[in-house]
């Protein structure tokens, strides 16, 4: 399926914008790209699909709507709490309203999508997850926030525009709230990015954006990836080389024997060789075991 999706060229040249954790804006074969998700496929899901919480949801920019602005109402106040289907004609308000509607998790739900999916996930030797964006025209998206995952933004329908901060990442491992965030009015700081049906932006984790519609409404795939940590490929080593030494106890200990026993173990893991067998573990460890069944 890559070789449709991808040139050779386009494939080198996204995965050295990720290597060089760069924002990058490629431009794939349209045609080849809408058909993933049309604005007919999308509102085919809507009429014929149970629009099940927490899959489905709607969002904006100030993030004030609630699960309980787009369940059906009742006469049971207290069972509204607990309802899961939603209702098509109060997703369908808020949008007017100016919120953005999300699909998570859509590779569960079209083949297409979860094929494009796991081929990324070989590609790149990483967990990948797909959510779909749809925002009406004139509308602003999500509000100025980052990803705690690199993320492949797939314009499939429309137009949309990007605010990209173009300073200092943020610290993925802190939570948004505890950053310092970007003045959005300082216009100078935001790079701007416009992506048209057929266009594949790739934004590293950590950078701050948000995006809005003008004219045209949008539909975007977000694909993240989630590769191995280092961290987690120096646990596998030690695991599998020096198991004794990771499960060493350290008991009443001082900086001094601390230092001893790190000094000890960068030894060991600076002399390791990636043989096969320990690729192979690291590669397993990279992707989550995907099952399947075929009951007859």
């Amino acid at each position: 399926m890559l070789n449709n999706f991808f040139t050779d060229n386009q494939c080198k040249e996204l995965k050295e914008s990720i290597e060089n954790r760069q924002v990058k804006k490629i431009t794939l074969n349209k045609e080849t790209v809408s058909f993933l998700f049309s604005i007919e496929k999308l509102n085919n899901y809507l009429n014929n699909s149970l629009l099940i919480d927490p899959y489905v949801s709607v969002n904006n920019f100030n993030s004030t709507t609630s699960k309980r602005d787009l369940i059906e109402r009742t006469t049971n106040k207290y069972s509204n709490a607990l309802e899961n289907e939603l209702s098509l004609k109060n997703i369908l308000f808020r949008i007017a309203k100016g919120d953005t509607l999300v699909v998570n998790k859509l590779q569960i739900f079209d083949q297409e999508i979860r094929d494009l999916a796991d081929n990324l996930s070989e590609l790149f030797l990483a967990d990948t997850n797909v959510n779909l964006y749809y925002a009406h025209n004139k509308t602003t998206g999500i509000n100025l926030h980052f990803d705690y995952k690199d993320v492949l933004a797939i314009q499939t329908h429309g137009t949309k525009h990007w605010k990209i901060y173009n300073k200092e990442k943020a610290y993925t491992n802190e939570t948004i709230d505890k950053q310092k965030k970007p003045d959005i009015d300082n216009k100078k700081d935001f790079i701007d990015i416009t992506t048209t049906a057929g266009d594949l932006l790739f934004i590293p984790k950590g950078v701050w954006h948000y995006a809005f519609t003008e004219q045209n409404s949008s539909i975007h795939l977000s694909l993240s990836l989630n590769p191995i940590k280092l961290k987690e490929v120096i646990a596998e080593i030690i695991d599998n080389n020096f198991p004794e030494i990771g499960e060493k106890p350290l008991y009443n200990f001082t900086k001094k024997s601390l230092q001893k026993n790190i000094d000890h173990l960068c030894k060991l893991i600076k002399e390791t060789k990636i043989d096969n067998d320990l690729l192979s573990c690291i590669e397993r460890k990279a992707i989550k075991t995907k099952y399947k069944i075929e009951l007859e």
